[in-house]
């Protein structure tokens, strides 16, 4: 199994949440003995890098350049099921949110949004998120066989690990 991780770019450079979200997925993977997989799209410098932030393998996706919602969520969802991938980790920005509720879809998985801890429980899933116009705290709890976690920018931190991640290309 893996913990997928939707990595943004900007003009083929990672973004920090990029870094944030494969640091949170590690410590996800960490409790339950799997993978890292971060996924990228387009022309990116270097994937592997991401290794230093958890991510044991990148995967990107060359042939999507630019961004659309649907088509990502598309590619997404198919890297997600060639990979078993049970969790995906996804930043809330502005591009993150927008694709996670149709990868959601897609993929029949919980859509758990705003999340600014690490799941305190991973059977069931248990993941600490702001509600309330983010004037208050909510514990979500899925006990859905596919997950889906945004996280809110600057809310849990970025954690580097060392190490390094295997590449490889999606068509």
């Amino acid at each position: 199994m893996s913990v997928l991780v939707f990595a943004e770019t900007w003009e083929g450079s990672f973004k920090k949440a990029t870094f944030e979200a494969v640091s949170y997925a590690k410590r996800i993977a960490d409790t339950n003995g799997d993978s890292v997989v971060a996924v990228t799209f387009g022309s990116v410098s270097d994937t592997t890098d991401l290794g230093a932030y958890g991510a044991n393998k990148t995967i990107n996706v060359p042939n999507i350049t630019a961004f659309g919602n649907d088509t990502f969520a598309a590619a997404l969802a198919e890297v997600a099921e060639a990979e078993g991938a049970n969790t995906m980790v996804i930043s809330n920005t502005n591009n993150g949110g927008s694709v996670a509720p149709l990868l959601a879809v897609k993929a029949n998985a919980a859509l758990i949004s705003n999340a600014v801890a690490v799941p305190e429980s991973t059977a069931p899933l248990t993941v600490k998120r702001k509600s309330f116009s983010s004037k208050g705290f909510a514990f979500y709890k899925s006990q859905r066989e596919k997950n889906i976690i945004t996280i809110i920018p600057n809310a849990i931190g970025v954690q580097e690990f060392g190490g390094s991640a295997e590449a490889a290309s999606y068509e």
